[in-house]
């Protein structure tokens, strides 16, 4: 299944760098781990591969909030400009590719992400970006309509039982609306077998949304054990759909007409 997305307005020209004055907010910046090259034909950074389109894949960090005082902030401080000048570096590696916002909750650096999106569709650069809807009620349409593509992943358990109140799929019904393009990410962690309620939930939910181009089911393991120092990602993905909670799932979307990959 697929959607239309609105079609951008791209140069026609390639550009290079943007001159002083230009009126882009380039020097935002934001908190970011990484900002490197990856191959694959997902960007989902569990899953790298040796061949398919390469993307840039900015992964954000966590900037340390106030009111927790025993966080520490993750990666280092970026601007605009200086991610806008390593895509440009790669225009020509990202023909097929794109620039991939992801990592720990991208939604959360509002300002940023909004500044880098519309940075990187003047210059002509596709972008994408992973969430889980976490914060999406503090951005505006104007920053959604700059998203090529968005990928959502819901959460692993919590809030099956009544989908249409998670932020995820709030997010996934205002992109639609805005006609923009869609993926949502469904991890089932430790191959726990579903609720048949839950089940029954979820698929009830997203056979009523039309404008989703996938839904990718995988396996992962919980990683909620590991001690709050060590602790990257709650959840690591371990391959697609292989447990028979997985299959299950897979198999009651496929029959309620939901296109999983």
């Amino acid at each position: 299944m697929t959607v239309a997305a609105q079609p951008s307005s791209r140069p026609s020209a390639p550009i290079t760098a943007w001159p002083q004055g230009s009126g882009l907010p380039l020097h935002v910046y934001g908190t970011v781990e990484k900002c490197r090259l990856v191959t694959a034909p997902s960007p989902f950074p569990d899953n790298p591969t040796t061949s398919g389109p390469v993307h840039l894949l900015v992964c954000l960090g966590m900037p340390k909030r106030p009111t927790y005082p025993y966080e520490t902030s993750t990666g280092h401080l970026m601007t605009v400009q200086q991610v806008l000048n390593v895509a440009l570096a790669h225009r020509n590696t990202l023909t097929q590719g794109s620039v991939v916002l992801q990592g720990r909750e991208p939604l959360f650096q509002a300002t940023f992400v909004s500044a880098l999106l519309q940075a990187c569709g003047e210059s002509g650069l596709r972008t994408e970006m992973i969430t889980s809807g976490a914060g999406s009620g503090r951005v505006n349409d104007r920053m959604l309509r700059e998203i090529d593509l968005t990928t959502i992943s819901l959460p692993a358990r919590a809030g099956w039982s009544n989908p249409d109140e998670l932020d995820a799929l709030k997010l996934a019904d205002r992109l639609q609306n805005l006609g923009r393009a869609i993926r949502l990410q469904l991890p089932v962690v430790d191959a726990r077998p579903f609720d048949p309620d839950h089940r029954a939930a979820l698929t009830h939910a997203l056979s009523g949304r039309t404008g989703l181009q996938s839904v990718e089911i995988y396996d992962c393991q919980d990683l909620a054990a590991v001690p709050p120092s060590g602790l990257r990602h709650r959840y690591m993905a371990s391959g697609g759909p292989v447990s028979a909670a997985a299959l299950q799932l897979k198999q009651d979307l496929l029959n309620a007409g939901v296109w999983v990959e």
